[in-house]
């Protein structure tokens, strides 16, 4: 079928029926829709006394225009007022989708304010990464360019600001960072001229799940309050039971003055969205002579009769779980849960990495461009890194002529505590030859300060107590049971194997007590030995950077007596000989890339010989090289000093 949809790609996928959690192929294949189809399935498929209050509805109710009282439009609201919607939200407005929605809510906060005589408060802050359907004003409002493009000229300007991503804050607190951002905002536009702020409570579709510091929603709110700002919450995605609450909102202690929630309304049985307000919102347009229109099709009977069953609050549709997967990160929250629960302690082990970060972001100034990169233009991700030993340094570019340049240190080397304030930033940025061509003055400026990352740590959770699940049928992946130092940049393929290990667990047990001790088996096995390496190169690196504090050079492999350590030789050998082995040739950098995205096991590396044979063949063709890059650490503390750069 060439003319649907209306630009065609791939090869068409057909779909006879849905069952349950499964998609049923023209082929007869099931695919699991993991899902949900667009996050919309909160039920699952072929849910027959839906389809049959659906057909109800049509036959007897047919199509009424929207404000006019029907039977399944009465028993919707009856039920979401009764069992759903915060007492506070008192006013529905009923649309098809999340787009009409999250627009019928901007509509409704700039009416608002026409409402009360302020007219000039019509303008609505959206964030850097969301997402909020696809007309032109929620294109406009949203930050995922993709969607934006063949529509820029025609779009509003609605002023934005940056979304919570605590993982790529560029400072060491995350709340502090994007409120005060969020207030630079509603000062540079004037507060006067602000109806409302648009924000998912948990970012879905644009960022995939990120959760904002807890601290960040109050903020938020707190603000909005100061300066007669509403609140609109879009929970088209996460509302209706898709994050373990009601609504995503919830688990923050505020209240949106308006919120959106489409998509598990109605299940995907039938399109239905609500935009639920408060009274005092809601009040003064009543009073006045503003009409807040309805869509031919908003509120259609057929749909309420799905949102109705759908939305039943006697347990019919209730999913049990199985299983609780924890694969909310490094900042899980499951020592507070299992507080909460009375059970005993997480365990958390932690190792430090022996390093801090500071960070500082610039943009190409008009008609310069990247660097190059041995002759070739360097792609969005990690550009370059650089290890001095006592200093480590990382280039960073995006695709929208910004970068950032990364500095990391030993936190317990005081003297290069400099690094984290703007003088010192610039004197090591400066005095880095690969950083240099970046951050010069004829190629970019800064739009940041520096920001502070604080120390960071290795660490792992122990979820058995004396060999038994503290939480049955609790299993954590990812970060939130193993993390390592991402400068290594092992986290996502430690995540992926976690994951594939729970996912066998389950298949091959059904007993809690085996899934547990399975599971651990598999964690000890696959995941485990690499949280060792990491631990042991980290111990390692800061063993060098503490010889370059003392004024010792920390590649010397002889003794005190002349003699020579055998071990250590057998160390600088190997560092020396693989970082130019690894530049002159492809096999051994392609060993370690497998070593990095975890495709060969721990110290498979040292087992091939003619990788081996290499590393030392690039040791003897680069003896003579100073294995140690300048800037030397002396010379980058006299930058420092030159240069006024205090801690």
């Amino acid at each position: 079928m060439s003319n649907y949809p209306f630009l065609p790609f791939g090869k068409p996928v057909s779909v006879r029926r849905g069952e349950g959690a499964y998609l049923v192929m023209d082929d007869g294949r099931r695919i699991l829709d993991a899902a949900g189809g667009a996050i919309v399935t909160n039920i699952g498929h072929g849910r027959a006394e839906v389809g049959n209050a659906v057909a109800k509805a049509t036959e007897e109710e047919g199509y009424v225009v929207p404000p006019w009282h029907t039977p399944s439009r009465v028993r919707l609201i009856e039920r979401l007022v009764a069992d759903w919607l915060p007492p506070h939200l008192t006013r529905i407005h009923l649309t098809c989708g999340g787009s009409e929605g999250v627009e019928s809510a901007m509509k409704i906060a700039i009416q608002h304010f026409a409402a009360v005589g302020r007219p000039e408060k019509r303008k609505v802050v959206g964030r850097s990464i969301s997402y909020h359907g696809t007309t032109l004003a929620t294109t406009a409002v949203g930050g995922h360019a993709a969607r934006k493009k063949g529509l820029l000229p025609a779009l509003q300007d609605y002023p934005s600001t940056p979304t919570p991503y605590p993982l790529r804050c560029p400072g060491n607190d995350p709340v502090g960072y994007y409120l005060e951002a969020f207030e630079d905002t509603v000062e540079t536009e004037g507060p006067d001229t602000i109806a409302a702020f648009v924000g998912e409570p948990i970012v879905g579709a644009s960022g995939g799940a990120i959760v904002p510091p807890d601290g960040y929603w109050e903020g938020i709110r707190e603000i909005c309050d100061r300066h007669e700002i509403l609140l609109i919450a879009d929970e088209v995605m996460t509302g209706f039971g898709r994050t373990g609450t009601t609504f995503g909102y919830q688990h923050w202690p505020f209240a949106p003055d308006l919120l959106v929630a489409g998509k598990g309304l109605a299940g995907g049985y039938a399109p239905l969205t609500g935009v639920f307000a408060t009274e005092a919102i809601a009040a003064p347009i009543a009073e006045s002579d503003i009409n807040v229109m309805f869509h031919t099709f908003a509120a259609h009977p057929a749909a309420c009769a799905a949102g109705v069953r759908v939305r039943s609050a006697d347990g019919e549709h209730t999913l049990d779980a199985d299983v609780v997967v924890d694969a909310s990160g490094l900042h899980t929250r499951a020592d507070h849960w299992f507080e909460e629960a009375g059970l005993d302690a997480v365990h958390t082990e932690r190792q430090p990495c022996g390093i801090f970060y500071t960070s500082r972001f610039y943009r190409l100034r008009d008609g310069a461009d990247y660097p190059t990169l041995d002759g070739r233009q360097s792609l969005a991700g990690g550009v370059q890194g650089i290890d001095l030993g006592y200093l480590k340094a990382g280039l960073f570019r995006s695709d929208n002529r910004t970068f950032s340049l990364t500095l990391a240190a030993d936190p317990e080397d005081a003297p290069m505590a400099p690094i984290g304030g703007e003088a010192g930033f610039d004197a090591a940025a400066n005095a880095i030859e690969v950083s240099a061509d970046w951050v010069s003055a004829e190629r970019s400026e800064p739009i940041s300060r520096v920001f502070l990352y604080g120390n960071l740590q290795n660490t792992r959770r122990h979820y058995l107590v004396d060999g038994r699940p503290a939480l049955r049928n609790f299993f954590a992946i990812g970060d939130a049971h193993v993390h390592t130092n991402p400068i290594s940049g092992r986290g996502c393929a430690l995540a992926w194997v976690s994951a594939f290990a729970l996912a066998d667990t389950l298949a091959e047990h059904r007993d809690a007590d085996d899934r547990a001790g399975a599971f651990e088996a598999a964690i000890e096995r696959d995941v485990v030995p690499w949280y060792d390496v990491q631990v042991q190169q980290d111990r390692q690196s800061l063993a060098v950077n503490k010889a370059l504090q003392r004024g010792e050079d920390p590649f010397d492999f002889h003794n005190a007596d002349g003699t020579v350590d055998e071990r250590k030789r057998r160390g600088v050998v190997f560092r020396k000989g693989l970082g130019h082995a690894a530049r002159s040739d492809i096999e051994v950098m392609r060993a370690l890339f497998r070593q990095v995205n975890l495709l060969d096991s721990p110290g498979s590396f040292l087992e091939r010989s003619d990788l081996l044979g290499k590393v030392i063949a690039g040791y003897e063709a680069s003896r003579d090289e100073d294995l140690k890059r300048r800037p030397y650490r002396d010379e980058m503390l006299a930058l420092f000093e030159a240069a006024g750069a205090s801690a």
